[in-house]
């Protein structure tokens, strides 16, 4: 389920693979509906689906799980003195206005270069609070199946692909890093002991370890860290193939030792 519709359009999705079922949809009432209705087809034909088995993730936006409470957003705004007067937010300075709607003529007049700036932020505060709250309700969403309340989880494994709840992959590439390292350190062990020349080493690279390792690449969406990682990986398989020392920092600081004669 997805914390907002897209493009405000309704629709559902349903992906059969032998006996695994993978359904997502934007209103909860749709993908209740759809899971209703092809648990009572399943059990037509013998399949009952199994509610320990069957998690729930709900896709959020912004990378907000929870909902943030309003000091967070209201770090930078107006606050009313005692005496009834409205403080200027920016720091340092002393100007205060009767009503608050007055603050823009205060910072046309006194913050020109600021005021777009702070408009800015605050318009980020508000769509931040917006998908906090959207979030939230997504959330507190349950789904049943046979009556019983489904698991929910912020990663799901799908046909060995790994699938976070805020869109990250860094899951996926981490689980991939460990399956390749362990499958390499069994293959480096044979490629040691049968003397194997560089050129096989990395034939059987491409063809086992590396599938490991790019297996559902096709759909990730990298940053800078995971990319890193695994360029890391290939550099330090490519060095152990073809036996050289993987190349160290040079440490700039030099020391110069002179001696002392006595």
């Amino acid at each position: 389920v997805f914390a907002e519709p897209i493009n405000t359009l309704v629709f559902s999705w349903a992906l059969l693979y032998a006996d695994d079922a993978y359904f997502a949809s934007t209103p909860k009432s749709i993908l209740q509906k759809s899971m209703d209705i092809l648990t009572e087809v399943f059990d037509r034909v013998g399949l009952r689906t199994n509610t320990e088995k069957t998690k729930v993730m709900t896709c959020v936006n912004e990378k907000v799980h929870v909902r943030r409470s309003e000091e967070v957003y209201l770090t930078y705004a107006a606050m009313q003195s005692p005496s009834g007067a409205w403080d200027c937010p920016v720091p340092d300075c002393p100007g205060s206005v009767q009503m608050p709607w007055n603050l823009r003529r205060h910072f046309c007049d006194r913050h020109p270069l600021d005021l777009s700036k702070l408009c800015r932020e605050g318009a980020e505060r508000k769509a931040q609070y917006a998908a906090a709250a959207a979030n939230a309700h997504a959330l507190e969403v349950e789904f049943t199946a046979y009556g019983e309340t489904l698991e929910r989880v912020e990663v799901f494994k799908y046909l060995g692909r790994l699938m976070a709840m805020d869109g990250n992959d860094m899951h996926a590439v981490r689980h991939n890093l460990k399956k390749a390292r362990g499958v390499w350190k069994r293959f480096s062990v044979l490629f040691h002991r049968e003397n194997l020349p560089p050129r096989v080493c990395g034939m059987f690279y491409k063809a086992v370890i590396q599938s490991v390792l790019l297996y559902g690449s096709e759909t990730w969406s990298l940053s800078d860290s995971s990319m890193s990682r695994l360029e890391g990986f290939h550099f330090l398989a490519a060095c152990r193939m073809a036996r050289v020392n993987r190349p160290r920092r040079v440490q700039r600081d030099v020391s110069v030792v002179v001696p002392i004669e006595g």
